[in-house]
């Protein structure tokens, strides 16, 4: 009998030192959520197959996180769940510029520089640009077709070529932007809209062909290199001197009252002002300009002379009395001067085109 109650006596004393060494420290818990917030240990009755203790990510002293992972688990729980991205999906955003852009390549060229703009602002343009070539509006897939251009030599220009090939088969002017991009891209250079020099393999071009005035840059492919050479408000016809030292650019628009040219080694540009020639030496010319408010010019390039240093062009304007006039200037490109100046008479209807006359010569 003692010693059944000397055994009873030590191992109360056990339980009590025991439970007295570890009290505050452990909270048992079942299968309640633990409580991130606590500041305590809290133990949940699980069986683990493999435990992982990850640092902890605050760096303060708080207890690390064990992490276990069950039988019938499959996912990995040893780093968070990244943030969702809070930016909007490219079809959001192509969305959202379509507002301004509406459904018209004609009319295009009013929109073009607020989506170079937002294309700009992409840190990864191209795959933003392949997006938009799949966007419902045409607007947007030609833009971004013409656009993409400008990419030719960056990593991963190549997956621009899928979504390309998929616009040969669109409405024309979406067709012809596809069509110039994948000859750049790959190289081939075999466009109708690449105007290529007499000698060697240098081209001139420009992009966003159907829309009214373009965005009026005209591009050069030099030894693979593209530059811009020109920047107008819109640049029509192109081409290059026979000797292929020049270029000769023609600004389209409401009025077209100069040309430019531009010395391919330089890349300097001169501007041809010959309707404001023409206004300042009318009464030698015997025309009466001046008062008309809307004489709407329109200036064109005809020919080179064979040793590339001059150029012929004509023009046609309305007086002061609204009348159609026409004519032919010769410029000087060594000089930088209007030569001569050779009045053809009136006309009848709007924006005549005049051709070289049969008894012109350049001797």
């Amino acid at each position: 009998m003692k010693k059944a109650l000397m055994y009873l006596i030590i191992s109360g004393c056990f339980f009590i030192l025991f439970g007295c060494s570890n009290k505050g420290n452990i909270t048992q818990v079942s299968t309640d959520t633990p409580d991130s917030n606590s500041g305590e240990i809290q133990l949940q009755q699980v069986t683990p197959v493999k435990m992982e203790v990850t640092e902890n990510p605050t760096g303060n002293s708080s207890p690390a996180v064990m992490n276990t992972i069950s039988p019938e688990s499959t996912a990995c729980y040893a780093s968070p769940t990244p943030a969702k991205d809070n930016d909007k999906t490219y079809k959001d955003k192509w969305d959202k510029l379509t507002e301004k852009s509406g459904d018209s390549i004609e009319y295009a060229y009013d929109t073009i520089n607020w989506l170079e703009e937002a294309v700009n602002k992409e840190t990864d343009p191209i795959l933003f640009l392949c997006e938009g070539m799949k966007h419902e509006n045409p607007v947007i897939r030609w833009y971004c077709a013409n656009k993409v251009i400008e990419y030719y030599n960056k990593p991963g220009i190549k997956n621009a070529l899928e979504p390309l090939n998929r616009l040969l088969k669109d409405e024309n002017s979406i067709q012809d932007s596809a069509a110039l991009s994948i000859s750049i891209i790959k190289r081939t250079y075999n466009n109708k809209y690449l105007v290529k020099s007499h000698k060697g393999n240098r081209y001139l071009f420009t992009k966003f062909h159907g829309s009214g005035y373009g965005d009026g840059k005209l591009w050069i492919i030099d030894n693979g290199e593209i530059n811009c050479i020109v920047e107008s408000y819109s640049i029509g016809d192109i081409g290059w001197s026979p000797d292929d030292k020049w270029l000769f650019a023609n600004p389209y628009g409401r009025i077209q009252s100069e040309m430019l040219v531009v010395n391919v080694k330089s890349r300097e540009v001169y501007n041809i002002p010959l309707f404001q020639y023409i206004c300042d030496n009318s009464g030698k010319l015997g025309y009466k300009v001046g008062s008309n408010q809307r004489p709407d010019p329109w200036i064109k390039f005809i020919e080179w002379n064979p040793d590339s240093s001059r150029i012929l062009l004509s023009y046609w304007f309305r007086d002061d009395n609204f009348t159609g006039q026409k004519g032919i200037a010769v410029y000087n490109i060594e000089k930088q001067s209007i030569e001569k100046t050779t009045p053809l008479g009136s006309t009848e209807g709007d924006y005549e085109v005049v051709d070289k006359p049969a008894d012109f010569s350049w001797n």
